[in-house]
């Protein structure tokens, strides 16, 4: 995996952190009030720090960023 410059093996990794999602990954949840209620939506992180959320159901419209 390359990050900071660097690539890392998976040992590498986890000698420095406790878990790869710590790193990155993608959760998978529901609103449930308001509008949205009953809404899919995807959270994705980035090892670099980019997070935004995506709605599958809404031809992957693009939520929230940050």
């Amino acid at each position: 995996m390359h990050l900071w410059g660097k690539n890392w093996t998976r040992a590498e990794l986890h000698q420095r952190i406790g878990a790869l999602s710590q790193l990155g990954g993608i959760t998978r949840f529901e609103y449930c009030d308001g509008k949205a209620k009953g809404v899919t939506a995807l959270r994705v992180k980035t090892a670099s720090g980019l997070e935004f959320t995506v709605l599958p159901e809404k031809g992957l419209d693009l939520f929230e960023a940050a």
